[in-house]
Formats: structure tokens, C-alpha cells, sequence
């Protein structure tokens, strides 16, 4: 049975002498996998489909429990980002981030993906995955408040800690023993990252990747897992 979906490419892995496994994320599906036959020849019709973070309508056929790709037309193709190592790792992290979290189907996050990989094109990176982060984490049910202080419901102006188990930040007057305390500049450019749309976010680079760490020590801590291309950005 031939089935039609929207996909871009996360990881592709050689099979055989000249076949292919991919690792997709999908539309319709989520993350899923895929063999394509034959894209390691010169000429393969498919070949673009193994490119790194390319987004294609794909035509696909199960059998026996295996999907492969007969059929493909690309919706655009990303391939400019390795020439940029910064948006290139960006990508990579979010690849790794939507492989360990988005095994079903999740429309908007996907469309945020499409939006973070323009704005990757334009060397808009570091800003744009912490965007992507952000909207992930809440997608899968552990996102941040960013609603001020979590116990006072004041707005944090000097002090700021992450209760990593409540998700929420607290101010220094309700600071918890095991909160993770960082600096305000930190806080203040991760909630400015939060309330603005992809389309306007900037190229500043510093506290963006201060933002970074702190995300990678909250996943570290909450979820048990570390994003390993990451090493690579920061």
C-alpha cells in the first residue's frame, strides 16, 4: 500500500552496497523511518532525498513492517546549510531533539521546524534553536513559566533560579536548596527569545548561548538525557 508523506530528513545511514536508511520526521507520522534503494549510485533518480534537512513529498510503500521511498519531489532543499557550520550544528540539534521527543505526529511543531530551518538559512541560528527548544519543551508537556516568580507571582528583577522540577522560576526570597541559580541577563534574554516570533528573532550570540547551557543543564536534569550535538554549538 503507497502512502503520501511530507518529510525532511533528520539522519540518513548506509545499507548495503548502494541503499540507504533514513530518519524522517514527517507531517502525517512523526518520526519514522525509511529505506531508499539505490541513492548511493551517481545518478539515482533519489538521490537528494538523503541530503541532510531535505524537505520533499514522498511516495511510500510498506511491506513486511518496512517502509521504503519509491517515489519523491522536493518542496526544498536545505543543503546550503552545511556551509554554514554554526546553522548547521543548530540543525543538528534539533534533528537530535525531535528524534528523542516526537516519535507521533505534531503539526505545529513541525511547521516550526520548516520556520527554523529558513531562518538557519539566513545565519539566524543560535536564537532560533533556543526558539525551537522552547516550543518543543512545551509541546511535550515540559515546558518553562515564564510568568515571573512562581511562588510570589512577581516579576524577577535581580536573582533568578530554575526549580527543574516544577519547570518554573523563582525568585531569590523563594529560592529552593536544589534550584539552579544563573544570571538575570540569561533570564531576560530567554523569556525575550520566548515572546518573539521566528520571523523576529535576531543574531545576537552571547547570552543566546548562555540560554543554551541552561536548557542543556534542564533537560540534563529533568529528563535524564543530554543532547549530544550540542557540544558542537556551544
Amino acid at each position: 500500500m503507497e502512502e503520501k508523506l511530507n518529510a525532511i530528513t533528520l539522519k540518513a545511514v548506509d545499507y548495503g552496497e548502494s541503499d540507504k536508511i533514513l530518519t524522517l520526521f514527517s507531517l502525517e507520522k512523526g518520526v519514522i523511518s525509511a529505506t531508499v534503494k539505490g541513492v548511493k549510485k551517481d545518478k539515482a533518480k533519489l538521490k537528494f532525498v538523503a541530503e541532510p534537512f531535505c524537505f520533499a513529498e514522498l511516495i511510500t510503500a510498506e511491506k513486511v513492517g518496512r517502509r521504503s521511498i519509491t517515489n519523491a519531489s522536493c518542496h526544498k532543499s536545505y543543503f546550503n546549510l552545511c556551509q554554514n557550520l554554526n546553522s548547521y550544528f543548530c540543525a543538528c540539534v534539533i534533528a537530535e531533539f525531535v528524534t528523542l521527543f516526537f516519535k507521533d505526529a505534531e503539526e505545529g511543531l513541525f511547521a516550526d521546524f520548516v520556520l527554523s530551518l529558513e531562518n538557519m538559512l539566513k545565519g539566524i541560528s543560535f536564537s532560533t534553536l533556543v526558539k525551537f527548544i522552547l516550543k518543543g519543551l512545551a509541546y511535550a508537556g515540559y515546558g518553562l513559566d515564564f510568568s515571573g516568580c512562581s511562588k510570589c507571582a512577581e516579576l524577577i528583577e535581580n536573582r533568578v533560579f530554575l526549580d527543574v522540577d516544577s519547570s518554573c522560576f523563582l525568585c531569590e526570597n523563594y529560592a529552593l536548596e536544589n534550584a539552579l541559580e544563573f544570571k538575570i541577563s540569561t533570564y531576560t534574554r530567554l523569556f525575550e527569545i520566548n515572546n518573539t516570533p521566528f520571523d523576529k528573532l535576531d543574531l545576537e550570540q552571547e547570552n543566546t548561548k548562555n540560554c543554551l547551557r541552561l536548557l542543556d543543564n534542564y533537560i540534563s536534569h529533568r529528563l535524564g538525557f543530554k543532547l549530544k550535538s550540542l557540544q558542537f554549538v556551544l
